[in-house]
């Protein structure tokens, strides 16, 4: 056998141990379990090939147990059984070190794999929430460029809408400008008229207060009248009775005489009235020949005269009679 006691596994270059040794056709000693991995790597690489020997390179069909002493273990080699055990007992320790490193070892890279792999996690999270922020993103900005143009267009249009709105004010300014001066005149002439209204207001409030006083003469005029029919009643209700008393009739001539003296003061009072009052353009009238602003009226004197005759003619139709004690009565 090629391989002693003290030779190295090929595989992983460590001491062999005993019962931990298997052997190829070949005789070349490995490791159990480096030998099982060796073989299936080959079979994973090349499911149908042969497993080659990793020493020389030789097809090998199976792997057999082999038990060997450990190096340097050989007791008899030894002074005495002390000797030995001290030996052994040292190299348990230095074995139990070196496993106590390995599992140290073998437990911080389990804990880095796991950081790794929890780092790893956070990176596909990062890079997924980075893709899904890069197509946000670029949707933005898609709907950004749309708002953009959108307000771009618009602002366009109202700058269009602008020029258009200004120009309109500036013909509309024009327009108004040019009425203002030709309304300039009729402003100077509606001064003019505002004026004249003011004058022609206080001669119709002068014409009012003319039409009341001529509302005055004209009840004067309905009095006169009334007076004269007052005495036509008054004489036919003589005629009916039979007046005989000539005394009787001379005394209601008397009281008709002074009523009509009476009324003749009341019309030299508007009479006077008018005089005080200066002449202004006559108006026509339906009362006769009454002016509104003149007090002068021509029916009065006519009407006293009427009554006048129509007294005098009455009582001188009256025949003359001879004197009763018998008393008037007046209805």
């Amino acid at each position: 056998m090629s391989n002693s006691c003290t030779d190295q596994c090929p595989v992983c270059y460590e001491e062999l141990r005993k019962d931990l040794c298997v052997t190829d056709p070949c005789g070349h000693v490995f490791h159990r379990k480096c030998f099982t991995g060796w073989a299936n790597a080959s079979y994973s690489k090349q499911p149908l090939a042969r497993i080659k020997c990793p020493t020389c390179n030789k097809h090998t069909d199976k792997a057999i147990d082999i038990y060997l002493e450990v190096t340097g273990l050989n007791l008899e080699s030894f002074n005495g059984d002390d000797d030995g055990s001290n030996v052994l007992n040292a190299k348990i320790k230095e074995l139990s070190a070196r496993l106590s490193g390995y599992a140290k070892e073998a437990a911080e890279l389990k804990h880095e794999a796991r950081r790794v792999n929890e780092l790893e996690s956070e990176m596909k999270e990062a890079k997924m929430e980075i893709t899904c922020e890069r197509l946000k993103n670029e949707t933005l900005k898609g709907e950004l460029k749309k708002a953009e143009n959108v307000a771009n267009q618009k602002v366009e249009s109202l700058r269009r809408q602008s020029t258009i709105v200004q120009q309109g004010l500036r013909s509309e300014n024009s327009r108004l400008k040019t009425e203002n001066e030709a309304l300039l005149p009729m402003k100077q002439d509606m001064s003019r008229i505002s004026a004249d209204n003011q004058r022609m207001k206080r001669k119709l409030h002068g014409m009012e207060s003319d039409m009341k006083k001529k509302g005055s003469a004209d009840d004067q005029i309905l009095r006169y009248q009334a007076a004269l029919k007052e005495a036509k009643d008054t004489i036919k209700r003589m005629q009916l009775r039979g007046v005989t008393n000539g005394d009787e009739l001379k005394v209601e001539n008397k009281r008709l005489k002074a009523r009509i003296k009476k009324l003749e003061a009341e019309r030299q009072e508007c009479v006077i009235e008018d005089v005080s009052v200066p002449k202004r353009k006559r108006f026509p009238s339906s009362m006769g020949n009454a002016s509104m602003y003149g007090r002068r009226i021509p029916q009065l004197d006519p009407a006293r005269q009427v009554v006048e005759r129509a007294i005098s003619q009455e009582s001188s139709s009256v025949p003359p009679v001879e004197k009763t004690n018998a008393p008037v009565v007046y209805e």
